[in-house]
Formats: structure tokens, C-alpha cells, sequence
């Protein structure tokens, strides 16, 4: 008898608790909103440009990867287009 009192207040104990539902997340990465600083786009490069871009990628000191050339590159022309008006 002394046993089934044991489990008893165990259970009751156990019971007592409020069952905690998991959140489910979404898929994939979270969204950024108001606050990105960068809008991510798809876009394709004909070869030989896609070549032009990594041979400025090679040259450089700091090895900026392929992304960051083409910032650059798109940066300046959008200045260079800024001065001409």
C-alpha cells in the first residue's frame, strides 16, 4: 500500500504541470524585414563576364569573394552614372 501512495503523489505532482505545446518554426531562414540591410537577387553572368569579375577577385590583395566584386563594380557604375547627370 505504501507503494500505490508513492506513485500516487507522483502522478499528482506530474499532473499538476501545464503541458507546454512546442512552438513549431517555419521553414528555412527567418525574415529580416524593415531592418536588411542588403536585398538578396538571382542574376546571370554570361561566361566571359563571370570570368572578367573572378580575374578581379584573383588580382586583389584581400580576396573578396565574387559577391563583393560585384558590389563594388555596380557601386561604381551607379557613381560614375550620378556624375555624368
Amino acid at each position: 500500500m505504501r507503494q500505490r501512495d508513492c506513485q500516487h503523489d507522483l502522478s499528482d505532482k506530474l499532473s499538476a504541470r501545464p503541458i507546454r505545446r512546442a512552438v513549431k518554426r517555419g521553414r528555412g531562414r527567418p525574415p529580416i524585414g524593415e531592418k536588411a540591410l542588403m536585398e538578396p537577387i538571382s542574376i546571370r553572368f554570361p561566361t566571359p563576364m563571370m570570368r572578367a569579375i573572378e580575374a578581379i577577385a584573383a588580382k586583389r590583395m584581400d580576396q573578396p569573394d565574387k559577391a563583393a566584386v560585384i558590389r563594388e563594380l555596380v557601386a561604381e557604375a551607379l557613381e560614375a552614372r550620378a556624375k555624368r547627370r
